[in-house]
């Protein structure tokens, strides 16, 4: 990775010893960010191995484009994006009823951290890295392990997700808050579907508005260069239920999510009765030929303050939103772009004042993202935003535009 020292101010003196919390993609994204801002990072993944593949597509947004860009990231050479030009939304009969033209870009998660880990140096990302507590100290933060030595830093920056442990620090009972619905995901591949099913998708995707539900099928780029279809159907579920869709096929209780590979059979057989008796067949045969499907339970997550000391939250770990925006993996990448900024060309004596700035800044854009994703997937899910209304909708570029 080229890392260039345009910190003027710290990165003359001594630059700062940076650990981030957390090796997905907020974390990478920051570690590229604050690396090519000149200072001295670490990632610290709990995980023992590097992260496997979470069988899910994301949207690449031009502002997620351009800070790629910065750190020599081309996410769109190759095989790493999927484009569709046009919305279109089936019907109960299986036809098409709506279409618009518009351009969308996706990618696969995956796809993305492997570009994002192969960009930082192997030395700098520690694995079974597992974080037991944070002990401020002059001038920094001590980060204790829990096993091996611990780490004193200038500033720790926590990426560590929407159950951040970081942030029930900094702000105990600041947890996930149910919104309601959960999101049943999953990837097919092209050639596992019907040839009446993959002239109806056409490479592009589809938009399906069963009653009190709404659901999203799109191409997402497989490293053998062929195309892969990701879903995403958010359902209700009233909060009693909810405990019973969690529990994998080892019968453990989850909390948020359950991974691809771990739906058990009757939760799986669920999601099955679901498709057959509410979508239309496109759909139903994409979600039926699903071979590991997933379910997310829809959160909010938002915080009152960003930092503490010299630590500090971004990503999901400070503000993790509905995804109707699309714009999580951007929100990261902003949050981590705008830090970098913040600490470069200041004085070591500047730090806490420049984190104070940053944070106001940030706070400000979390709370718009965290009410209009809620306003978004209330009415989405609620059945009233109509096809012809659906590209007019908000999005994260009208959120940047008007921060």
């Amino acid at each position: 990775m080229t890392t260039e020292h345009t910190n003027a101010g710290v990165a003359a003196q001594t630059p700062l010893r940076v650990a981030i919390i957390g090796g997905s993609l907020g974390g990478l994204m920051a570690a590229l960010a604050l690396r090519r801002a000149g200072f001295d990072v670490h990632v610290y993944e709990r995980s023992r191995t590097t992260l496997q593949d979470r069988g899910a597509g994301l949207r690449v947004q031009q502002d997620l484009r351009n800070r790629l860009l910065g750190v020599d990231i081309d996410v769109d050479a190759s095989t790493n994006t999927r484009s569709s030009d046009r919305f279109r939304f089936v019907g109960a009969d299986n036809r098409i009823v709506y279409e618009e033209r518009t351009q969308i870009t996706y990618s696969s998660w995956m796809r993305l951290y492997d570009m994002l880990l192969g960009a930082v140096e192997r030395e700098r990302y520690h694995l079974d890295a597992n974080v037991a507590r944070l002990e401020p100290i002059d001038g920094g933060t001590r980060v204790h392990f829990s096993d091996g030595a611990p780490v004193d830093v200038d500033l720790v920056v926590a990426a560590d997700g929407q159950s951040s442990g970081v942030r029930e620090w900094l702000v105990p009972g600041s947890g996930p808050r149910y919104a309601g619905y959960v999101c049943w995901r999953g990837v097919v591949q092209e050639g596992e579907l019907s040839r009446e099913a993959r002239e109806m998708l056409d490479g592009d995707g589809l938009y399906i508005l069963p009653e009190g539900s709404h659901m999203s099928i799109y191409p997402i780029p497989q490293k053998s260069g062929g195309i892969a279809y990701a879903i995403v159907w958010y359902r209700p579920v009233s909060e009693p239920e909810l405990p019973q869709l969690l529990v994998d096929k080892d019968g453990k209780q989850r909390d948020w999510s359950v991974p691809a590979g771990w739906l058990s059979p009757r939760v799986t057989e669920m999601l099955h009765s679901y498709a057959r008796d509410e979508l239309p067949a496109v759909a139903r045969e994409v979600v039926l030929r699903t071979a590991q499907p997933f379910i997310q339970v829809i959160v909010d997550v938002e915080t009152p303050r960003m930092v503490r000391g010299r630590v500090c939250v971004i990503g999901d770990a400070a503000f993790s939103g509905r995804p109707h925006l699309g714009a999580g993996t951007a929100k990261a990448a902003d949050d981590a772009w705008t830090l970098a900024e913040a600490l470069s060309n200041i004085g070591r004596g500047e730090v806490d004042a420049a984190l104070a700035r940053w944070e106001e800044a940030r706070l400000a854009l979390g709370r718009r993202y965290i009410a209009l994703n809620r306003e978004l997937g209330n009415a989405l899910v609620a059945g009233r935003v109509p096809p012809e209304r659906f590209t007019s909708r908000p999005s994260w570029e009208m959120l940047l535009e008007n921060r």
